[in-house]
């Protein structure tokens, strides 16, 4: 995210491009949304922007 702004990248595609989210607080923790998938979240990276 940057700013109120959210792109989201899921294996070197856009999925999510440049969506507007505001009210959402500046830090705090992060969420992630589940589909039944045990190994779904097995590769994650977080980069600092």
């Amino acid at each position: 995210m940057k700013g109120e702004r959210l792109t989201v990248r899921l294996n070197g595609k856009n999925v999510i491009d440049d969506a507007l989210l505001p009210g959402v607080p500046r830090s705090g923790p992060i969420g992630l949304q589940h589909h039944g998938d045990k190994i779904e979240f097995a590769n994650i990276y977080i980069r600092k922007l």
